[in-house]
């Protein structure tokens, strides 16, 4: 399982000085995911668009070339 982690200030001092992760940590970080996998598409990152610019490479249009940063 690999799992990014946005954390919030202070939360990242359970991984100092610490080879392992405690398992309450892994099952909390795992039923937000699933909670938030269950929720509601948020309809602005449901367009084509957006997912075009999620898909591979990431960042990038089929010429390679960055997207605008505004929605044209």
């Amino acid at each position: 399982q690999i799992l990014l982690l946005h954390l919030l200030d202070g939360f990242w001092e359970i991984f100092k000085d610490n080879n392992t992760i405690d398992n309450k940590y892994v099952n909390k970080a795992r039923n937000l995911f699933i909670k938030a996998y269950k929720s509601e598409v948020i309809s602005s990152l449901d367009t084509e668009i957006w997912k075009d610019r999620c898909s591979f490479p990431i960042g990038l249009d089929n010429n390679g070339e960055f997207w605008e940063i505004s929605d044209k």
